[in-house]
């Protein structure tokens, strides 16, 4: 055919097309056949492919509306979206009789903007971008706090506070699951020396920051996100090895 291959069950339900959008060289197939390990071989205008299908993997890039590259994913509701170097793509829902298409369109209020990570918030997402922290809602961008770079984004583990790695500081904003909303400003904002590149919190409640540089913090609130927390900082006399541009935790 001229429009890649029609999967359908016993019944005649469609299942999924395979074609150029979903990875296919080629929407002209001539001819196929299934091996002993149910592998679909393809002959097609100018080469011959073998798809795995149904496959546990699924590769995405630029063929199916991606550009830059790759710094997170975040699912929110129904919807599945990437932040890349260029901004936040949403994968197309596709219609109710087929798979999703497998295109990712780009959210036009980001465009253009750098994506590092993202948090789902009830019927929002909490972005941290080159130009500080904002929300998706609908389509719209809102701003959070757009004073500095934001870079990395995570719950603390009752999922009260959101806590967020920005330059040079770590802002804690509380966040009301319930309701959900987030609370615009800060509770507490914590200074150091370098950029908060990635943020975690362990099972003992003690957040690790890793930075830009051979540097690891260790804050310790001792269950009070609102107050200074106790502070170390690790560096290379500590074991954290020097040759580390970017520290994760």
């Amino acid at each position: 055919g001229t429009s890649g291959i029609i999967m359908m069950d016993r019944a005649g339900r469609l299942l999924t097309i395979l074609d150029k959008s979903s990875g296919l060289q080629d929407d002209h197939v001539h001819s196929f056949f299934t091996d002993n390990e149910n592998g679909l071989w393809l002959a097609l205008d100018n080469e011959i492919s073998r798809v795995e299908y149904p496959s546990p993997i699924t590769f995405f890039g630029e063929k199916n509306g991606l550009q830059g590259s790759v710094n997170t994913v975040c699912k929110n509701r129904d919807n599945l979206y990437v932040g890349t170097g260029n901004g936040l793509y949403c994968l197309e829902t596709g219609d109710k009789q087929r798979k999703p298409s497998g295109i990712f369109l780009p959210v036009k209020s980001f465009a253009g903007t750098e994506i590092f990570d993202a948090l789902s918030c009830g019927d929002r997402i909490i972005l941290a971008t080159g130009k500080g922290l904002n929300f998706l809602s609908g389509d719209r961008m809102v701003p959070l706090d757009t004073t500095n770079t934001a870079w990395c984004l995570t719950f603390s583990s009752d999922s009260s506070i959101i806590l967020a790695g920005q330059s040079k500081r770590i802002s804690c904003y509380r966040y009301n699951k319930e309701q959900p909303s987030v609370e615009r400003n800060p509770v507490n904002i914590i200074e150091i020396s370098e950029q908060a590149r990635t943020i975690a919190e362990d099972n003992n409640g003690t957040v690790w920051v890793g930075t830009d540089v051979a540097k690891i913090y260790k804050l310790d609130f001792k269950g009070d996100f609102s107050k200074r927390p106790d502070l170390v900082m690790l560096d290379t006399a500590n074991g954290v090895p020097s040759i580390a541009s970017c520290v994760a935790v």
